[in-house]
């Protein structure tokens, strides 16, 4: 998936394609769409330090990722009763179907690219999840200097999702009620609460404009015989390499997800496409939030890893 520099930007560029109440909505509760923007991966920052140990969120995040999810947002939307609280998952479920048609769309072509350079460069398959993180925080990159013209050190990511105690409430009661009825575990509210304060946390931690913590996570990797997957994480202010991540070039890259056929689209092509697809699905949120339709109505309930209906494994 892309990672959050570019789920950032790609809802903000989304805003101007909505209609006036959406716009009115989301510049009343900024923080709550961009932390929406991020999708689940913020259960994936809980508890993101290496010492900490492994979080049950992680494996939360995985699911709703990968299989069916449309239990999720339906839990989701059966709790807030009050107008504000409704008002905040609105804005927080836009953001999150900007996170789930970037997705959906581009997920495929990081995952072409994560094999092109394992291939590539021969790197064992325990390397897959640190390329993967290398191609996403490359294209954090990339991305911002296309729509800002800015590098990532001006960037304070951790405002964009610096939500207060009442809103952290309302968003941890509804996503633990989500996840509840998705999987059939109960985890305490508490640790929603935790997830979201330890993404604004990491976000503080990994602004890292001249690389030196980076290449500081990279010596303890190294000295542990680790693969670089949390120095992966950090994005800096210069291009570590000369791989053209954004496929600008438009070289053929194969969908494993679609039976391996090629495509030549470049990353940028298949942003501007899920704008669009991002758009026309918070335009029906409004239908959802009233009852009138189903989540899955919009979204299809496809995978957000693949873009494709799940497997009935999944």
């Amino acid at each position: 998936m892309p990672s959050n520099i570019t789920h950032y930007l790609f809802a903000e560029e989304v805003r101007p394609l909505l209609g006036e109440s959406w716009k009115n909505t989301l510049e009343k509760n900024p923080c709550v769409y961009s932390l929406g923007a991020q999708g689940p991966d913020f259960l994936s920052y809980h508890r993101f330090l290496p010492w900490q140990g492994k979080s049950p969120l992680h494996e939360v995040d995985e699911r709703i990722h990968r299989g069916a999810n449309s239990a999720f947002f339906e839990g989701m939307l059966a709790c807030g009763s009050e107008e504000g609280e409704r008002a905040l998952l609105g804005a927080y479920l836009a953001g999150f179907l900007c996170h789930y048609a970037l997705d959906m769309t581009a997920h495929p072509f990081i995952f072409s690219m994560q094999s092109i350079i394992l291939r590539g460069e021969k790197l064992p398959p325990e390397y897959a999840t640190a390329v993967h993180r290398r191609v996403e925080t490359a294209l954090d990159l990339i991305t911002l200097r296309r729509s800002r013209g800015e590098l990532p050190g001006k960037l304070k990511m951790a405002a964009t999702i610096a939500l207060d105690a009442g809103e952290r409430e309302v968003l941890a009661q509804a996503v633990a009620h989500g996840v509840a009825c998705l999987t059939g575990e109960r985890y305490p509210q508490a640790l929603f609460d935790e997830a979201m304060r330890d993404m604004k946390r990491a976000f503080a931690l990994f602004g890292d404009p001249t690389g030196l913590i980076r290449h500081a996570a990279r010596f303890i990797e190294k000295r542990r015989g680790m693969p670089p997957e949390l120095s992966a994480m950090f994005p800096t202010d210069v291009e570590s390499d000369e791989f053209d991540y954004a496929n600008a070039l438009a070289e053929q890259w194969e969908d494993a997800f679609d039976g391996g056929s090629l495509h030549s689209e470049t990353f940028f092509e298949l942003y501007d496409a899920a704008k669009q697809r991002a758009a026309q699905m918070i335009d029906g949120l409004g239908a959802v939030l009233a009852g009138e339709e189903k989540f899955s109505n919009l979204t299809g309930d496809v995978s957000l890893s693949t873009g494709r209906p799940p497997r009935d494994s999944e």
